[in-house]
C-alpha cells in the first residue's frame, strides 16, 4: 500500500511543479522577449518581405539573430539560478506523503535552519549553493563568449 501511495504522489506532484513553474515564468519572459521583438528593425522585415521571404524565413534570419543577446542574457540568469529551484513552490505542496519526493536543497536547508536549529549547516549549504551557482554562471559565460562572442560580463 504504501508503495503504490509514493508511485501516486510521485506522478500528481511532478506535473504540478512543470505547471506552476512554467505558469510562474510565463508571464515576465513574455514581457522581456516582447520587448527585444519590439527593438527588431523594422526595415529589415520589410526587405526580406521584397526579397521574397516568408514569416518562417524572417523569423529564422531576422528575428532571432536580432533578439539573441535577450536570450543570452536569460540563460545565464536561469543557469545561475539553477540550484535556488523557487523554495515556496517546492514547500507550498509539500507534505508527509510526498516528503521523499518533494525534498530539494532549498527546503532541506529550510529544514536544518529553522525545524531543527541547525543554523551552522543550513548557512554552510547556502554557501556551497551560492558557489556552485557562481561558477555554473562565470563557466556558462565564459562557454558564451567563446561561442557567441558576448556574455553578460
Amino acid at each position: 500500500m504504501r508503495a503504490t501511495i509514493r508511485c501516486f504522489t510521485i506522478w500528481t506532484y511532478i506535473p504540478q511543479i512543470i505547471i506552476a513553474s512554467i505558469i510562474k515564468s510565463a508571464g515576465w519572459g513574455s514581457i522581456i522577449y516582447a520587448a527585444a521583438i519590439a527593438g527588431v528593425n523594422q526595415s529589415l522585415y520589410e526587405a526580406a518581405s521584397i526579397d521574397g521571404a516568408n514569416r518562417f524565413e524572417q523569423m529564422i534570419h531576422i528575428t532571432l539573430p536580432g533578439i539573441a543577446p535577450t536570450i543570452l542574457v536569460l540563460l545565464l540568469l536561469n543557469i545561475a539560478n539553477l540550484l535556488s529551484n523557487s523554495f515556496e513552490q517546492f514547500y507550498i505542496f509539500q507534505h508527509s506523503a510526498n516528503l521523499s519526493t518533494t525534498r530539494v536543497l532549498a527546503t532541506y536547508m529550510f529544514d536544518l535552519g529553522f525545524s531543527r536549529r541547525s543554523y551552522s549547516t543550513a548557512t554552510a549549504l547556502s554557501l556551497f549553493e551560492g558557489l556552485i551557482a557562481l561558477v555554473l554562471l562565470l563557466s556558462a559565460n565564459t562557454i558564451a563568449k567563446k561561442f557567441a562572442g558576448r556574455g553578460i560580463f
